[in-house]
């Protein structure tokens, strides 16, 4: 058994051999790892670090993260989005606010019906749906200065109504005011805007990466079982081979095309990917088959990640 002095001997060392690596990024926009926010609708509060300067994340922090957007961390149907997370460190760091207050986070399916039932400026295929998106502001800095850096900078969605508060999203890159949104026009009706999400940005060979369907209005849906990888060489999009991912979530799982019917089952698909990949920028490619949809896209690419060695 090591005594005290020979454990903190081997921690201080651990310590110094930690501090000389570089923390592993997951995302191509991310904060420093730590984050001040709050919500309008509950009590709670967090402040700190969420994630070590080594780049793991830390559970307790996150639970914390969850219940300010009223969300349940231990369910992951309704996690918030590491990728919105640092999108939010990232913004208050970088325009110099102290906290990023909520207003919305979270919203389930009901929520947000009974909500644009009443009629609110609230999406169908809201990303609110699947903790990707928050109604809030950032204390100290004008909205519209917010809703202008994420423009010029492409960081996700972004809508802003003329107040203190904007919508912020980690989707597509687009931007709105009052004026422009288009929730009422159908745009997304027969999961015309469906997308694809990779849970990080940047992979390593090796790493279980997990994707997610989001912006579905309609079901069954259903998905071919394999789906296609594409390579960008030399400014080209290549297709350089096929997968077949597991399907966590799917009841029915025979034959090739797979019926997956509610936002659950859309998500959890899982992949290792491959020690023989070469380094560089990727998508994942998805086909849909035997659509009850006419308007529905035949296929979808995920957004783009970045595979290091």
């Amino acid at each position: 058994m090591l005594r005290r002095g020979a454990i903190a001997l081997v921690v201080l060392l651990c310590g110094v051999a930690w501090a000389g690596e570089t923390p592993r990024r997951r995302f191509f926009a991310e904060g420093d790892g730590t984050l001040r926010i709050r919500s309008t609708k509950n009590a709670f509060t967090f402040q700190g670090r969420y994630r070590t300067r080594r780049g793991a994340y830390i559970p307790k922090a996150l639970r914390r993260i969850n219940r300010v957007f009223d969300a349940n961390y231990t369910n992951q149907d309704t996690r918030i989005s590491l990728r919105l997370i640092e999108l939010l460190a990232l913004l208050r760091k970088k325009l110099g606010g102290k906290w990023v207050t909520i207003s919305s986070g979270y919203r389930s399916p009901r929520y947000n019906k009974t909500l644009r039932d009443r009629g609110g400026t609230v999406a169908k295929a809201s990303l609110h749906l699947y903790g990707m998106a928050a109604d809030l502001r950032i204390d100290g800095v004008d909205a519209k200065a917010v809703w202008e850096h994420v423009k010029q900078h492409k960081l996700g969605g972004a809508g802003h109504y003329g107040g203190p508060w904007l919508h912020l999203d980690v989707g597509p890159a687009r931007y709105w005011t009052q004026g422009t949104a288009n929730v009422r026009k159908g745009l997304s009706d027969h999961n015309k805007r469906i997308s694809l999400v990779p849970q990080f940005d940047i992979y390593r060979t090796g790493d279980r990466m997990a994707l997610r369907f989001v912006r579905m209005t309609a079901w069954p849906i259903g998905v071919q079982r394999r789906l296609a990888l594409e390579h960008e060489v030399e400014g080209t999009w290549r297709e350089v081979r096929t997968f077949a991912p597991t399907f966590t979530r799917a009841r029915r799982r025979k034959g090739a095309c797979l019926e997956l019917a509610s936002i659950a089952e859309m998500a959890g698909i899982v992949w290792k990917l491959p020690a023989d990949l070469p380094a560089g920028r990727y998508r994942a490619r998805a086909s849909f088959c035997k659509s009850r949809w006419e308007a529905m896209p035949t296929e979808v690419r995920s957004y783009l990640f970045e595979l290091s060695r």
